[in-house]
């Protein structure tokens, strides 16, 4: 019984450490790069950000087609954050001649507005077509994006037969101004030239067998990027925006994961909502009690908490209800399934608050693939968001106080998993 112990031991202290390595080598994966130039006439700046992830400012986001070298066939999709569809923005069949303007002869859309804590990202994907794989080769026949090609810093990454082209095949970027937008010559020979009246960011799905601009450029409006936003060099005369000052501690949402969980037998299959809303745990070991009755009543498919298999908690603190958005990763980076949805103030009025007024309560992780697959022996990572909601049940004591504003937080984190 104790070399049992002794290895059950060894175990977890494993589980842990390399828990703690994946989410260490994940975060090193990313990471934004300045790559230098080579001077084209489409792109009038001198310093290009290769990884740039890019988010909404409140105004309403454009995109115009600016230029493209491309000879085999190519679709760009804008990715809407907050449904996650790929919405077709244009076909391109390249000729094989040197043809380089899309079918449509051009390209504006109007986007919608979204906000700074919205990813917008775009993909260009190779499409079949009498030319496709005669002129791609290799890179450059893969999907490239914009933002970081990384499951920690990005919701869309390459995966599956283009899993080994991760990290590289993303965007690069830059910003200009007006006044170099206006000096930019007409998206395809022949056209007239378009007026676009502001500013914005350009950007390049390279092909891979170059650092030079290429394949094809947009120029996205009404957004920023995360290097604008960490003081990284942005265009002459453009105002940095002021850091925010902290809120009150007593209204703001925190979470944390961590630690090892000994799973259980269960039969297993896919979910709409892979976590459970239970009440928080000192140890994994311990019984759950569970809050997320409502989440059931949704979800008939749910099992009850009788059949729940035992995982790792995600412990929140929040002032009132909150949405989240969470991914569950193996330490490779590869997606296991993601959690999506909302912690009401009904699931939470009858947790006793903390001595600041928050409650706290537990995301327990269904440890299973979203094709219903049980997740092996090993080290996981979370990555995601949890947003506070604004009070919609007067009255409810689980709602968060009047005085407190609309709160974030991001969470990337590290947990082992046994399986039973």
């Amino acid at each position: 019984m104790r070399a049992a112990g002794a290895n059950i031991g060894r175990s977890f202290r494993l589980l842990a450490f390399l828990a703690s390595a994946a989410a260490a080598a994940l975060l090193a994966a990313g990471g934004t790069q300045v790559i230098p130039n080579t001077p084209s006439a489409f792109i009038p700046v001198t310093t290009l950000y290769r990884g740039a992830t890019v988010y909404g400012t409140g105004k309403p986001v454009g995109v115009r087609f600016v230029h493209s070298t491309a000879d085999w066939g190519n679709q760009l999709f804008f990715m809407d954050p907050r449904t996650g569809d790929e919405n077709p923005l244009l076909l391109y069949h390249g000729s094989g001649r040197g043809g380089r303007c899309p079918d449509s002869g051009g390209l504006r859309a109007d986007l919608g507005v979204y906000d700074s804590t919205e990813e917008i990202v775009f993909m260009l994907r190779t499409i079949s077509s009498n030319y496709a794989g005669l002129y791609c080769t290799g890179e450059a026949c893969g999907p490239r994006y914009t933002g970081l090609n990384d499951p920690l810093k990005s919701r869309f990454y390459s995966r599956g037969e283009y899993g080994h082209m991760a990290r590289h095949l993303w965007a690069e970027a830059a910003r200009v101004t007006k006044e170099q937008v206006d000096s930019l010559g007409p998206p395809c020979p022949g056209t007239a030239k378009v007026a676009n009246g502001e500013g914005g960011i350009l950007f390049s799905f390279n092909d891979g067998a170059n650092e030079t601009f290429g394949d094809m450029v947009i120029l996205v409006t009404g957004v920023e990027m995360d290097v604008e936003r960490n003081g990284l060099p942005i265009v002459p005369g453009e105002v940095s925006k002021p850091v925010p000052i902290p809120g009150n501690p007593a209204c703001a949402i925190q979470a944390e994961a961590g630690g090892v969980a000994r799973g259980e037998t269960f039969f297993s299959k896919p979910m709409i909502l892979p976590v459970s809303a239970i009440l928080p745990r000192r140890d994994p070991s311990q019984a759950r009690i569970f809050m997320d009755q409502s989440w059931r009543l949704m979800d008939p498919r749910r099992p009850d908490e009788t059949r729940f298999p035992n995982g790792p908690d995600i412990r929140v603190t929040t002032p009132g209800p909150f949405e989240f958005n969470l991914g569950f990763f193996t330490n490779q980076g590869g997606m296991v399934n993601r959690a999506k949805g909302e912690v009401t103030a009904e699931m939470l009025a009858n947790i006793v608050p903390g001595s600041d007024g928050r409650r706290a309560i537990s995301l327990m992780w269904y440890p299973a693939s979203a094709t219903g697959y049980i997740a092996s022996t090993g080290a996981y990572v979370v990555k995601g968001w949890l947003r506070t909601l604004p009070p919609r049940e007067p009255g409810n004591p689980g709602e968060r106080p009047a005085a407190c504003p609309d709160d974030k937080t991001n969470l990337l984190s590290s947990f082992g998993y046994i399986r039973h």
